[in-house]
């Protein structure tokens, strides 16, 4: 028997074959691996991995549990080639819901008691916005869309162009996983052919929050992409942030130093029934 279930309310749906006298209650499985590095004369990065299982409650709410996290962390002293390296395991899980409406997440509610991995949260709630009002936009569902608008952010409000090509496939590969299929949902939904898609956020001039300002005095943001990929029915989710300090010399000259980067990446590895 087929199913269609949501996977990421007003976007992504799946379908998957189950058993006729088999009650399904999807439940997906992210890994989620984060890098930040603070540059300096000491270069210190912070490792996280860690495995999220959503599923969904209705049909606009995923709620979340974040578990099994490792953070990492080394620093390196450039001119002395040395690296210090140290491991924590964090035990508890915890727990998040996600609300969604056409634009992405618009409400998370978050445990209260949530201490370790506070700010790793909204990363990964980040992930899972488009921006871009998918029910009105038709064109979203051409071959290719170009858009600019404003979108709030976890470091503050920015201008972001959205590049979007969406490819349905003639052929399918016969190598794909036959558990699920992942597609777009709308009104066909279920003879939908399998598609491919890229979306691409590039986010500039961007209006800091007093926490992003305050944490990186002096440091403008020089890269800040936000890139959702379903190809061959593998979704994985990349963001990518950089800081730099600039230094002004002339209208035409200035200097570029690193300050910080973070590189927070989900992907979805598995698809299981939670009964």
């Amino acid at each position: 028997m087929l199913v269609n279930i949501t996977l990421i309310p007003f976007l992504l749906g799946i379908i998957s074959n189950v058993s006729e006298d088999f009650t399904f209650f999807p439940e997906y499985l992210y890994e989620i691996h984060q890098t930040q590095i603070k540059y300096g004369k000491i270069n210190n990065i912070t490792k996280l991995n860690s495995t999220l299982t959503c599923h969904p409650v209705h049909a606009e709410n995923l709620r979340c549990y974040l578990h099994d996290i490792m953070s990492t962390e080394s620093s390196f002293v450039q001119n002395l080639n040395q690296e210090n390296i140290s491991s924590n395991p964090i035990q508890n899980e915890e727990w998040f819901m996600m609300e969604f409406n056409n634009r992405g997440v618009y409400i998370t509610i978050i445990e209260s008691s949530v201490t370790n991995s506070i700010n790793l949260i909204p990363d990964i709630v980040s992930q899972f916005s488009i921006g871009i009002n998918i029910k009105i936009n038709n064109r979203f569902e051409e071959n290719r869309y170009l858009g600019i608008m404003n979108e709030n952010t976890t470091i503050g409000t920015c201008t972001t162009t959205y590049k979007t090509i969406v490819i349905y496939r003639n052929k399918t590969n016969e190598t794909m996983d036959s558990k699920f299929q992942i597609k777009l949902l709308k009104n066909n939904f279920s003879s939908q052919k399998d598609l491919n898609i890229h979306i691409v956020k590039n986010r500039k001039n961007c209006t800091y929050s007093s926490d992003f300002a305050n944490s990186f005095n002096g440091g403008k943001v020089t890269k800040y992409d936000h890139v959702i990929e379903l190809i061959n029915n593998k979704l994985t989710f990349t963001t990518i942030l950089e800081v730099m300090k600039v230094q002004l010399f002339d209208s035409r000259r200035s200097l570029k130093t690193p300050m910080f980067k973070k590189t927070t990446q989900l992907k979805l590895i598995d698809m299981k029934s939670r009964k």
